[in-house]
């Protein structure tokens, strides 16, 4: 079994970056290499950065504060596109950047797409999700049917390999977390089992991408503070086998 202590410092910064301030400051009395990792000015702009920029491949999509605007940007070419709502956009409004990949498409095979969904209940309290794609080869969006929802997405969906995933949970609680995915091709949502059982809400859970092609998720005992990490194999195949990679009590 590998403790975190063996994993190579970048990757264990990535890991933590993605872990929210309030779960980094009760783990930053664990060791003095972490208490010293949580006060770099590097890692502080890593952290509070991550829930305002979303990156798949070489292109980043960036929300600006209150939603009040959207800004497609690719580093390579320092081209930068702001994307016209198809009503308008709204304070609650939550995004995931993808693509779908298809040979009649441009020469990498790649149609990157925006995924805008928003939350309501009905009259009845029913959860609703409301969706809708831009696509930006066709600088447009399309309008995906409404379905209703028993379970809750938390913190920002993770983009690999042109899909997003989410740590999800019925919002009554118990052991029934799991994971969803948007595949950006069949644009389409899909649930799959996570590697623990959580009984506790406050439990942090924590999807991460390694070297581009894994899915590793955090798990923090609020009770007992004991850490575990697993990583998938590699993101090609229809099943995620997770391996336990790290325990740290």
């Amino acid at each position: 079994m590998i403790m975190i202590a063996d994993l190579p410092d970048d990757l264990e910064s990535e890991i933590l970056s993605r872990v929210p301030a309030k779960s980094l400051w009760e783990l930053k009395a664990t060791c003095k290499r972490w208490y010293a990792l949580f006060r770099d000015p590097r890692f502080v702009e890593k952290n509070t950065r991550r829930g305002r920029i979303w990156t798949s491949s070489l292109i980043y999509f960036i929300v600006t504060e209150w939603n009040t605007r959207l800004v497609v940007w690719n580093p390579c070419t320092g081209q930068r596109r702001k994307i016209k709502p198809r009503t308008r956009y709204r304070s609650e409004d939550r995004y995931a950047l993808g693509y779908s990949t298809s040979s009649s498409s441009s020469s990498s095979g790649r149609r990157y797409k925006i995924l805008k969904y928003w939350f309501y209940r009905t009259k009845q309290g029913v959860l609703v999700a409301d969706c809708e794609i831009y696509e930006l080869s066709s600088d447009s969006w399309k309008v995906l049917d409404s379905f209703t929802l028993d379970y809750s997405l938390y913190f920002n969906g993770m983009s690999l390999k042109g899909d997003t995933y989410w740590v999800a949970g019925h919002e009554s609680g118990g052991a029934d977390f799991f994971s969803m995915k948007f595949d950006f091709t069949a644009e389409r949502l899909v649930r799959f089992l996570l590697p623990f059982q959580s009984f506790n809400l406050l439990d942090t859970k924590l999807l991460s991408v390694v070297r581009d092609e894994k899915l590793s998720v955090l798990h923090i005992d609020d009770m007992t503070d004991v850490m575990r990490i697993w990583v998938t194999n590699k993101i090609d195949d229809d099943e995620e086998d997770w391996q336990r990679l790290v325990v740290e009590e």
